[in-house]
């Protein structure tokens, strides 16, 4: 049965949901890790439901919210990547004591995938990592993020009269306000961030309006023992205006990964 509870740092809590297996337990702990902001509202749902497949399949999962969005401590405008990192290490400590496991795998999506790739980078306990549509360039997420936000406040749609982008907060996008620490880190960003992951085996997901994967050399991933592509003919749109308030739904990515990780 689905667990909601708090945990971390008395001064910034984190809150997460554990998802027990519902089966005999397969001795796999999952941990996944949402995107931020716009695309964490959109892939809500999936991610619940991938949650459960994967624990009906005996796994130990847990998804959280990183400090500052959804239901944690803290507001978006006090946190930068470091914090973010900070807590996914978290994360991977309290599933390894609830699962009573000495490695986890991690599954992410968009900045969450990018993030889990850093975190993988300096630890020795991860067996798979599964990303979706990871950022490649951090510059050009925070660019599509931005005219996304301005063809938002051009939308007849959405406002009678057009508004200009000095009537946003600073740092909003897509109605989310972030630190000039985060759009300074998320900047730097790059396919190193990625190609420097180190695990058992690497699943790149790539959806058929994201094909950024392709521009990763596979030969210069050299930090997992298997790197495996794959393609899924989606409907995915990131960072359509027409789309931005629609659920995305990832049933086939979902069976994918269940299969991936539960075999």
């Amino acid at each position: 049965m689905t667990q909601p509870f708090f945990f971390g740092q008395s001064d910034s809590k984190l809150f997460g949901f554990s998802h027990p297996p519902l089966k005999q337990s397969k001795n796999i702990a999952i941990l996944l890790c949402y995107p931020l902001g716009q695309e964490y509202l959109r892939v809500y749902r999936s991610y619940k439901l991938l949650a459960n497949r994967l624990s009906a399949s005996g796994a130990h999962v847990l998804r959280f919210d990183y400090f500052g969005t959804g239901d944690s401590d803290g507001r978006s405008e006090e946190c930068d990547l470091e914090h973010w990192l900070r807590d996914i290490n978290v994360a991977i400590e309290e599933l390894k004591t609830k699962s009573g496991l000495d490695s986890v795998s991690i599954v992410g999506a968009r900045l969450g995938a990018t993030l889990a790739a850093k975190v993988s980078i300096d630890r020795d306990d991860i067996d798979n990592l599964v990303f979706l549509d990871p950022v490649i360039n951090g510059q050009d997420y925070l660019h599509k993020l931005q005219e996304t936000h301005q063809s938002m406040l051009c939308d007849p749609d959405r406002f009678s009269t057009a508004r200009t982008i000095d009537e946003s907060f600073p740092n909003e996008l897509v109605g989310f306000t972030f630190s000039n620490r985060f759009m300074e880190d998320v900047n730097t960003l790059t396919d190193i961030d990625l190609m420097k992951a180190k695990c058992a085996n690497l699943y790149l997901i790539n959806s058929s309006n994201c094909d950024l994967i392709e521009e990763l050399p596979k030969a210069e991933i050299k930090s997992a023992n298997e790197v495996i592509y794959s393609q899924f003919d989606t409907t995915i749109c990131w960072s359509d205006i027409s789309q931005i308030e629609t659920t995305i739904a990832l049933q086939g990515i979902i069976s994918h990964i269940t299969n991936k990780l539960t075999k």
